[in-house]
């Protein structure tokens, strides 16, 4: 049966809204255009990217963007902080998009959030078991459904899974010279945009539907499995959209891959950062207590707040080793034995899990 032709997707005025109000990277446009149309067909979708705004300090953008996110975005709801409770029972209630900003605050350091965050990417693992308590007062296993879309918004990096679950659009400062935006207002465009959008998306839901059915589509090489799955979403969204949609999912896909590089898991980074110790000293092997001054000693690397909030130990980082099978060992040092580490150990698992260098 052939679909009836759909309504014209406003993606272009979408777009050139955001160009007046944002400087967003090159592939930023076009990912946060069909990101905001897939939340108004999250109800056909069986996978669903976070969206992730960050930058490297204040006053780059980032607000600004979340902002547009809730001018276009379905039935957008914005906080600056939640509790987990308040949140599981919120996206139960009204499934909204979730726009929380500052999550670099308290995501890092509250794990009942971010397990709450993360279990909603897709459709089949998006709830959360509690108990709650009923009329009568007793108390019952509960599941509470975690499946909307989610808008974050935070300086720097967040932990991996939350990450690895998002489009990330990395913002940075405007230097002087480059064009200059407006800054945001309630504008009467943004409704009329908003509106023209929801009613495109209700028109494509049966055709969004039927494509899905009809399998994946293809995805440019050089993704990974999750990224592809981020992706797919946005893909199938573009080509409902036609025209140059297609072809502006693809060119920012590339430049997406050149542009941000992925945020390792801590186990990964750990080794990274380790392989990077022994190369500078050249030593094959090293007590504990050195190897975590000089992984500490950057404040810029995740060791130095990885314990709880607090400097890695030299207990936290044989706990972090040990999944790869890597162990301290007793060390001759002037005479006397001390723990510590061993190149040689290392060398397979670097090759096994470790771009080349």
């Amino acid at each position: 049966m052939t679909q009836p032709a759909l309504p014209h997707f406003p993606g272009d005025e979408i777009t050139s809204i955001v160009r007046r109000f944002a400087t967003m990277p090159s592939y930023g446009e076009t990912l946060f255009t069909l990101w905001v149309a897939m939340t108004h067909l999250a109800g056909e979708l069986d996978c669903m990217p976070m969206l992730f705004v960050t930058s490297p300090a204040p006053n780059c953008g980032k607000s600004t963007v979340l902002d547009l996110v809730e001018r276009f975005a379905a039935k957008p709801l914005v906080g600056s902080n939640a509790s987990a409770a308040a949140l599981f029972r919120i996206i139960e209630q009204e499934a909204p998009t979730l726009i929380l900003d500052e999550v670099d605050t308290y995501m890092k350091t509250d794990e009942s959030i971010r397990g709450i965050i993360n279990s909603g990417h897709t459709r089949r693992g998006a709830f959360v078991l509690r108990c709650d308590k009923s009329g009568e007062g007793e108390f019952s296993a509960k599941r509470f459904s975690t499946w909307c879309p989610k808008a974050l918004g935070g300086i720097g990096h967040l932990p991996h899974t939350i990450e690895d679950r998002s489009l990330i659009i990395q913002m940075e400062r405007k230097l002087p010279g480059e064009m200059s935006i407006e800054p945001l207002r309630q504008f009467h465009f943004f409704d009329a945009t908003r509106e023209r959008l929801a009613t495109w998306a209700q028109a494509a839901g049966p055709a969004l539907v039927e494509s899905i059915k009809r399998g994946r589509p293809e995805m440019p090489a050089g993704l990974s499995n999750r990224a592809a799955d981020n992706w797919e979403p946005l893909f199938v969204i573009a080509a409902l959209a036609g025209g140059l949609w297609p072809a502006l999912a693809r060119g920012a896909v590339a430049d997406y891959v050149k542009t941000i590089s992925p945020n390792l898991s801590y186990g990964l980074e750990l080794l990274n950062d380790l392989r990077d110790v022994f190369a500078k000293t050249n030593l094959e092997a090293m007590p504990t207590g050195t190897l975590v001054e000089m992984l500490i000693g950057d404040d810029a690397r995740p060791w130095v707040e990885c314990n709880h909030g607090k400097p890695m130990t030299g207990r936290t980082l044989a706990k972090m080793l040990k999944p790869y099978g890597i162990y301290p060992q007793v060390l001759w040092s002037d005479g006397s034995t001390i723990r510590g580490y061993q190149r040689a150990p290392f060398a397979s698992v670097w090759e096994r899990y470790l771009p080349k260098l």
